[in-house]
């Protein structure tokens, strides 16, 4: 099943006229490059090449077969087991026999590794559309807003979180998990046990020696978790693609005076900012909201305060202030809160000896309200 809307898709289609694109090839290799634009598009998970007619047909070209015949929505699948699975071949061949009297303008993503880029440039039967970054920004803004069926996935992944939230919540009183290994594979094995296809990224899990860096690395040590101070729980489940995207902020034991108000400030910045989220406002307008609770309290803001969800788990909007130069400002877009669109609030303070405090949850606006969906709140034990 592809998760593209009718008017979704017949926007691209427009955009592909308007800017002379004969066809879109989108392509996802394991090995390579991820691009999730071919679920959106096809709804077939991974590895394959897909080919968007300016006409409106999908030519599929998978890795597996049979894979693509039950998950995929498009016009035609190719066999690639008659060619030794060379796609390559195939996606030339297919240009060539359906483009006979003029070279097609073909359109791929600005993040096709080089080599690819370079291979594709060099085919004598297309000419390859000359600002692929185009490409990209356009379909990254045509995700920003969700459909009912994309929602509906969403909120079941943000509903697993919710249920893991209690079952951590419960195990740390039991105290029979030691270390952050112990605590990450807990979380993965129940999720798969509620149904996630995945998760939406490795969780994190950082005791208060590693609880400072914005993302632990490595996202999880055999160090024991439970450790005297501020730790976090990073993590996010996957169902059908879609993501959420849960942070848990824990302490353990008296917190220092500076530690509490870490605490209290990231809290504050959170309520303050989920108040001011309407449809209409503009995402840097919380950001502001945020940095100020944030530096008011004598700390430093200098990190983007959530991000869209979807089939990745961090993409547009960028909730963040803009851009200071016109270079980093190509392809940034300040988008106004709106129905469909699905993010996350995370404000933090990060500071070394101390710890961190980052407070994430995933946020929904439908039929003009705002809604949170999962349940994320600061503990301490």
């Amino acid at each position: 099943m592809r998760f593209i809307s009718k008017v979704k898709l017949d926007s691209l289609l427009q955009f592909m006229e308007a800017e002379g694109i004969d066809s879109l090839l989108i392509i996802d290799l394991a090995y390579l490059v991820k691009d999730v634009n071919l679920r959106y598009l096809s709804g077939h998970p991974c590895d394959a090449a897909l080919i968007l007619k300016s006409s409106g047909e999908m030519i599929l070209f998978p890795w597996d077969y049979a894979l693509a015949k039950e998950y995929s929505e498009v016009d035609s699948i190719a066999d690639l087991s008659t060619i030794n699975n060379n796609w390559k071949l195939a996606v030339s061949e297919f240009f060539k026999e359906n483009y006979p009297r003029k070279k097609p303008i073909v359109g791929v993503m600005d993040f096709l590794p080089y080599n690819l880029f370079q291979e594709f440039t060099s085919l004598p039967v297309i000419e390859l559309y000359k600002k692929p970054n185009i490409i990209t920004n356009f379909l990254n803004n045509l995700r920003v807003t969700k459909s009912e069926i994309e929602l509906k996935f969403i909120k079941e992944a943000m509903e697993i979180g919710n249920r893991l939230l209690k079952n951590i919540h419960e195990e740390i009183e039991k105290n029979i998990l030691q270390t952050e290994l112990e605590f990450a594979s807990f979380i993965f094995n129940k999720m798969k046990e509620y149904g996630a296809e995945d998760h939406a990224f490795p969780a994190s899990v950082a005791n208060i020696t590693r609880s400072h860096h914005y993302h632990a690395f490595p996202p999880v040590t055999l160090q024991k978790f439970k450790q005297k101070g501020l730790a976090i729980i990073d993590f996010g489940a996957q169902v059908n693609g879609y993501c959420s995207n849960i942070t848990l902020p824990i302490s353990f034991g008296k917190l220092s005076e500076k530690q509490n108000k870490m605490k209290n400030t990231v809290i504050k910045a959170f309520e303050n900012a989920v108040e001011a989220i309407h449809v209409g406002v503009k995402v840097s307008e919380i950001e502001k909201v945020v940095a100020n609770v944030i530096n008011t309290a004598g700390f430093k803001h200098n990190i983007a305060v959530g991000h869209g969800l979807g089939l990745t788990p961090l993409e547009a909007p960028r909730i963040r202030k803009a851009p200071a130069t016109s270079q980093k400002k190509e392809g940034w877009k300040d988008y106004k809160f709106k129905n469909g669109m699905v993010f996350t609030i995370e404000p933090a303070i990060y500071s070394k000896g101390e710890g961190g405090v980052r407070l994430k949850n995933d946020f929904f606006i439908q039929n003009n309200k705002l809604y949170m969906g999962t349940k994320s709140q600061f503990w301490q034990f």
